[in-house]
């Protein structure tokens, strides 16, 4: 029973958690896909940030849709196509070739046999056996190397080792890569673009792209050589942009599927206002393996299901070679217009596209809200909708015995009798397949070609399409292999309580962090169990985060495994483990010491400087300023001056590639954590980084420049106090002033690039977002902030300075940050991984935590726990005061963690923010607007406390202005 049957002509469905529209009913369909198109123009997103995959038709949407199918359209235009004819000739001549090898040497071998059991048909010929898909697929490679790539190849005797065969293979075995593909997509779809996470291998497609892109080289070079394949089309589409200029039309004189449908040709002229595109070679390789991957399988496919249902139906043959017989369809300058006159060849072959449509739906999403007359209802906007191909094909009401093979419903005298807009296996309106007059040349030419010279027939080994047979041919995937990933997935769902730990009940690949699609990570800490399906035990009882983080550190050395499967990453302190973490902590810890923390901060005074001249504009103007742009501009100028020291004006260059960069590496940080926690194993199998590709390769090659130059400028008698230099030097000292030194105690070049690089990352966005909420909280309470301005006021000197030896010392001012990094700790959670099973001695749990479980240290909830910091939702700066700190509780305080795994770069960001706060606060004054917003509202998509919005008001203070 199809869905039709089951649900009715409409019925919904989920993808993940998206709500899904599915359809069938004719009418519905026509709108959509003609009458309504321009409500319908774009696929579902499939967008991957791969441009190849990015820019192939399938995936442009809107205008840029638009103006790549004008371009793309002409190439398959009935000139064009009869140029490409001779080339699929040649092809099914080839295959010829290798059937008549088969068939002689079948006679050979039944002629020199006496035995009476050699195969032969009822006329006494020989008969040989082949597999029709793979025999299909030879022929369908081939053609796709002749009229894409202009290679031809040898698909019949040369498998094993042609590249183009194994790598077609590869292209469409299933994967677990293509299965990940689906599971992301329909649960967190956003992060396909963001990891530029491919269905397909990347070896597979850069072997093709770099096929396409050495013909398109080599062309260019040779120009005097003439070509007729689809690739030379689109070179020449590109040379003559002003053949895309011209509408797209779609022609309907040589397929029978515009006579089964009554639309409009006027809906199929594609029209925009967007200047007009230039094709890339990006452009030419991406529709060109589009080509392939639509063009091998489905035609492949079709052809095997054709000849296998001819064999079955000998009376149908018959009929099939007398109407070929009769035409002159071979050897003729015009053989390709004579394929449109064999009416029975196309009611076959649309006969077979109906009982086995390679493409089971039809995918699109609403540009605006759309509803549907007839039942009332409203599609809104982005709501994906689903056109039921394959319910409408096989439905009695539309086609008697639908499960029966009968050509007879799609010759001529029979087509006024079928329902428009039942039909689709190409899809209909301006959005159907562009390939298809190219995909059934290719199929009439090679059943003409077969049908003249061989017969096809059952034999002993001819089975029915049974269940296991479909799925062996059907380029649809079989979605009910997800089954075997079940059991997988949930296996350790019954971990804690079988140790009496006791959690909230996960989901499926899921886990607990299912939650952070509805909340913020630092709201649910505290209940997390289980990411995806691995066992994750919290751990907030003070004595036993002492015992983790320092008494028994030797046990608890690393974190848990981040997956990052970056080289760079995995070099850094935040990626090495065991004895490789604790050669390179010791290195660096000394470029954090009190005076090498103050030669760096001399290097960010123009920072403050900068952040002074913003606010003198903002006071002046009496006007609100946007706190988080604010400080994210200083920390990003801070840490271009103090780490590698470059000056940046980020304030008044608001598209600085390096903020633009630093600000991409934090907004997908989300689904970052979902998708490795989901998938982790297979993302570093494919590896796949946690870093957006473009980000990384920004920062990475900016590091390595600075690097180069340190190490050329040997002459330079300037001495350079940033980081990047300490860590350079570090490898100096080794060399020079230890005797007992050795390769071991240096850090490599990759160690200076991964800790440099973590610098970067690490310190913007968490100290901006610090000091964004410290100022806010000053604003909502103005006398904190009367009180530290007394403080600051009191240590400045004559002329109203104050040095960092001082500002560092400040108590109140020290306590205000530390009231804000409790509220608003930038970490809110970290993690620790034993190294041999560890029993819980205290707080009498009895719990042994087995090697390699994950310990979650939940730094949020114990900030905000009311028996460790009563009212924890004020902001009460007194609670870090000198006569109150004995108060806190040892182990409940951890905004940069504790023991010798604690934050390295703390001192440095402490310094940072007290520097920018005391010199800002001693002439301005922040003050609470009808534009504040209290309380604060969060982006749910960061994994950072970031709220949306953090405007305040700035004056001058009464002093300074007098």
């Amino acid at each position: 029973m199809d869905n039709h049957q089951k649900y009715g002509k409409i019925y919904g469905l989920f993808v993940g958690s998206k709500p899904v529209l599915c359809m069938s009913d004719p009418d519905v369909i026509k709108n959509i896909l003609i009458k309504d198109f321009h409500c319908f123009v774009d696929h579902f997103d499939f967008t991957s940030g791969d441009p190849i995959n990015d820019r192939s038709l399938f995936i442009l949407k809107g205008d840029d849709w638009r103006q790549m199918r004008a371009i793309i359209s002409p190439t398959f235009s009935s000139g064009k196509m009869r140029a490409m004819h001779p080339l699929i000739i040649d092809c099914v001549n080839r295959l010829e070739t290798y059937l008549d090898t088969k068939l002689d040497n079948s006679y050979s071998s039944s002629s020199s046999s006496s035995s009476s059991s050699s195969s032969s048909s009822s006329t006494g010929k020989p008969v040989v056996e082949v597999e029709l898909k793979k025999l299909m697929s030879n022929l369908t490679m081939d053609v796709i190397a002749s009229c894409v790539f202009s290679t031809r190849i040898d698909t019949y005797s040369d498998q094993k080792g042609n590249n183009f065969m194994i790598n077609a293979e590869y292209f469409f075995k299933p994967s677990p890569r293509f299965l990940l593909s689906i599971i992301i997509n329909a649960t967190v779809p956003k992060s396909i673009k963001w990891i530029r996470f491919s269905s397909f291998s990347k070896s597979v497609t850069n072997f093709f792209s770099d096929a396409i892109q050495t013909i398109i080289s080599q062309r260019n070079s040779n120009k005097n050589v003439k070509y007729r394949d689809y690739l030379q089309l689109m070179i020449d589409a590109k040379h003559r942009p002003e053949d895309t200029t011209k509408s797209d039309k779609v022609e309907q004189n040589d397929s029978i599927f515009d006579t089964t449908q009554s639309s409009d040709p006027s809906s199929h002229v594609l029209s925009t206002n967007k200047p007009k595109m230039t094709i890339t070679d990006t452009d030419i390789v991406s529709t060109s393996i589009l080509f392939f991957a639509a063009g091998y399988e489905t035609t492949a496919t079709i052809l095997s299901f054709l000849l296998y249902l001819l064999a079955l139906n000998e009376n149908c043959q018959q009929k099939l070679y007398e109407e070929v017989n009769g035409q002159t369809v071979k050897n003729e300058t015009n053989s390709y217009d004579n394929l449109t006159k064999l009416s029975y060849l196309e009611a076959c072959i649309a006969e077979t596209l109906r009982l086995y449509t390679p493409v089971s739906l039809l995918g699109r999403t609403a540009s605006e809200d759309y509803t549907i007359e007839s039942i009332g209802i409203t599609i809104p906007k982005g709501m994906q909708i689903n056109l039921d191909v394959v319910s409408n094909h096989h439905n009695p009401d539309y086609y008697p015995e639908p499960d029966r093979w009968n050509p007879e419903r799609f010759m001529p005298y029979n087509r006024d009798k079928l329902v428009p807009y039942t039909y689709m296996p190409f899809g209909l309106g301006p959005r159907n397949c562009v390939g298809m007059r190219f995909a059934l040349m290719e199929m009439k030419t090679a059943i003409v070609y077969l049908i003249t010279k061989y017969r096809f027939v059952k034999t002993l080994n001819t089975k029915p399409l049974t269940r296991d047979m479909m799925k062996k041919l059907s380029p649809i995937v079989n979605y009910g292999d997800l089954y075997v990933g079940i059991d997988y997935l949930t296996k350790n769902f019954n971990y804690w309580s079988s140790h009496g730990v006791n959690g909230p009940k996960p989901v499926v690949l899921f886990g607990n962090i299912w939650e952070l699609f509805v909340k913020r990570f630092q709201l649910i800490e505290e209940d997390r169990t289980y990411t995806g399906k691995n066992p994750v035990l919290n751990v907030a009882d003070p004595e036993l985060i002492k015992n983790i983080m320092v008494k028994d550190f030797h046990i608890f050395v690393n974190r848990q495994d981040s997956g990052s499967v970056d080289e760079v990453l995995d070099h850094s302190l935040l990626g090495v483990r065991d004895d490789e973490w604790k050669r390179q902590r010791s290195i660096v810890s000394p470029s954090f010491t009190t005076g090498k923390l103050r030669k760096m901060m001399t290097l960010g005074d123009h920072c403050i400087e900068s952040v002074d001249r913003v606010l003198y504009k903002v006071a002046t103007d009496g006007n609100e300023i946007e706190l988080k742009n604010l400080m994210g501009n200083y920390t990003m100028d801070g840490i271009a001056s103090c780490a590698f020291a470059t000056k940046t004006d980020t304030h008044n260059d608001p598209n600085n590639p390096f903020v633009l960069n630093a600000n991409i590496v934090v907004s997908g940080s989300k689904w970052r954590t979902l998708l490795f926690a989901i998938a982790g194993p297979i993302m570093r199998f494919f590896n796949i980084s946690a870093i957006n590709p473009s980000v990384h390769n920004f920062f990475i090659d900016a590091i390595k420049e600075i690097i180069k130059q340190r190490k050329e400028d040997t002459k330079s008698d300037r001495k350079r106090y940033d980081f990047l230099q300490l860590m350079i030097d570090a490898n100096k000292n080794v060399d020079m002033n230890d005797d007992n030194s050795s390769a071991n105690d240096k850090l490599m070049d990759i160690d200076i690039l991964a800790t440099s690089f973590v610098f970067l990352l690490a310190g913007y966005e968490t100290t901006a977002t610090l000091l964004a909420h410290l100022v806010y909280l000053l604003a909502i309470n103005p006398e904190a902030q009367r009180k530290l301005v007394d403080e600051i006021r009191g240590h400045c000197d004559a002329n109203g300075h104050i040095d960092y030896e001082t500002i560092i010392r400040l108590p109140y001012l020290d306590a205000c940050i530390s009231e804000a990094l409790r509220m608003y700790s930038p970490a809110p959670q970290t993690g620790r991984v034993p190294s041999q099973d560890y029993k819980l001695e205290t707080a009498n749990t009895g719990i042994t935590v087995e090697k390699g479980i994950t310990i979650i240290i939940p730094i949020h909830a114990l900030h905000h726990c009311p028996d460790y910091f009563p009212e924890p939702k004020q902001y009460r700066p007194e609670r870090f005061l000198p006569e109150n700190r004995d108060k806190i509780i040892p182990y409940t305080y951890l905004p940069f963690g504790a023991g010798p795994r604690n934050c390295v770069g703390m001192r440095f960001a402490l310094m940072e923010a007290k520097a920018i706060v005391a010199r800002v606060l001693i002439k301005y004054e922040f003050l609470r607007t009808a534009n504040t917003k209290v309380p604060l509202k969060y982006v749910q998509k960061s994994m950072f406390a970031v709220p949306s919005d953090f405007t305040v008001g700035v004056q001058y203070r009464q002093t300074v202005r007098t």
